[in-house]
């Protein structure tokens, strides 16, 4: 193995070519030179500092401690330094700036421990030639950027499909590469490895803890805000702040609810706070145990957000929204950055949903046919799952393609589509209404 500095592999030296190639494209480019500027002057905020500042000590920590009980030595620096320019770093970047982020302990774990995490750490002893590692790491970075942007995604699951497949078949290439180098390298050091190999695994899940409590900073900080824009008791909205942590912790979901329950209620004392847990409480009891609705009243909102599960259109929590309750979901379905999606949503009462609308918005024509298609094949999926087989025409309802009005098992349903002033958009709308007088 040739290593370059006397301290880069030709794996890492590969890595660190391609990301100076990136970076020069970023900031050369006009599109994205301003936004490469916003991030760095981010980067250099107040809260985002001291949250960094936070980290690297926090990293030192555990780092001397691994280092005093005789478990890393100075052999371990590049894969210490390594391991915290990328996990750590981009952990936190993600707990920061997306806001559905949920610290999970098992999820994390997995992630971070995967198959593919275990056959980089290890593959890392030994390389391929400089030529073989450019194409290896070109091939990496590609196709799992091409993961990363369409596993949510449902017109791209072939390609995210295909990018797992080629990876795997990269990691398997690069995994018996070096097993058969280690095999015929009789001076390797097989406790060298074992422990250069268990380091970002320690690392790792040390640095959770951190993670977790500046996860559970971030998520109560933005309910604190949230109060301050209801409520003007100071001490009331801390008590509700204390009181939801210690009762919620990481149960992000219920939060929620309360949350949005607390901007929709008159909240002026402490037994207010109080009885909204215990509508929350009920509300989660209802979920996990969805109550018997009428099929002539409608359908249970707790099982309807999952009637289209299967297209990534599962729904969030049942809300209420003014004197409604609602919960809608959505995907994009075509390369048109959202222009196009579909939106699944369900609305009704506290027990019951009334009804169930399924839409089609299409600002990129260009990508209609496609869009389309996805659309009849998600409708008629919902229409299967509302009605028997046998007591609807599917085709009958797609025949006029998109205008459709009839009364089904005693259930209104309308599909129509509009188009929309000034452009040449449209979207087409799927209705399922409980009573046929809607």
């Amino acid at each position: 193995m040739s290593d370059w500095f006397g301290w880069l592999t030709n794996r890492e030296f590969a890595l660190l070519v391609y990301l100076l190639i990136l970076l020069v494209s970023i900031f050369i480019c006009k599109r994205t030179r301003g936004p490469a500027l916003d991030v760095i002057r981010a980067f250099f905020s107040r809260p985002i500092q001291i949250i960094i500042v936070l980290m690297i000590c926090y990293i030192f920590i555990i780092v001397y401690f691994l280092y005093i009980i005789g478990f890393l030595s100075s052999e371990n620096l590049k894969t210490t330094i390594i391991w915290m320019l990328t996990f750590s770093f981009s952990s936190l970047f993600s707990l920061v700036s997306d806001k559905k982020y949920i610290f999970n302990y098992k999820n994390e774990l997995v992630k971070s421990l995967g198959l593919l995490a275990i056959v980089v750490f290890v593959s890392e002893m030994y390389n391929f030639s400089l030529g073989i590692e450019f194409i290896v790491v070109l091939c990496s970075v590609f196709f799992s950027i091409v993961i990363a942007f369409g596993e949510h995604d449902v017109a791209y699951q072939k390609a995210v499909k295909f990018s797992k497949i080629v990876l795997g078949v990269v990691a398997l290439i690069v995994l018996g590469n070096s097993i058969v180098c280690f095999i015929d390298d009789r001076t390797s050091d097989l406790r060298g490895a074992v422990v250069e190999f268990l380091v970002p695994v320690w690392l790792t899940f040390l640095y959770f803890p951190f993670l977790y409590l500046i996860f559970l900073y971030i998520v109560y900080e933005r309910v604190f805000m949230q109060l301050k824009i209801k409520m003007d008791d100071k001490k009331l909205i801390l008590y509700a702040v204390v009181v939801s942590a210690l009762k919620y912790k990481n149960d992000i979901k219920s939060l929620e609810k309360w949350v949005n329950l607390m901007m929709q209620s008159h909240v002026n004392n402490r037994d207010d706070v109080e009885k909204l847990f215990d509508k929350i409480s009920v509300l989660n009891a209802n979920e996990r145990n969805p109550p018997y609705v009428s099929p002539d009243l409608g359908w249970s909102p707790y099982k309807a957000k999952y009637f289209l599960d299967e297209y990534g259109l599962a729904t969030g929590s049942y809300n209420k929204i003014d004197e409604e309750w609602y919960s809608d979901a959505n995907v994009s379905v075509d390369n048109t950055d959202g222009m196009n999606n579909l939106a699944y949503y369900i609305e009704g009462d506290e027990y019951v949903a009334r009804v169930l609308k399924l839409i089609l918005n299409v600002g990129c024509v260009a990508g209609r046919e496609e869009s389309e298609s996805l659309f009849y094949e998600v409708a008629t999926a919902l229409l299967e799952k509302v009605f028997d087989r046998k007591s609807i025409n599917i085709d009958e309802v797609f025949l006029d393609s998109c205008d459709y009005s009839g009364v089904v098992s005693g259930k209104s349903v309308t599909l129509k589509r509009s188009n929309w002033l000034h452009c040449s958009g449209y979207d087409i709308k799927l209705s399922i209404f409980a009573s046929a007088n809607s």
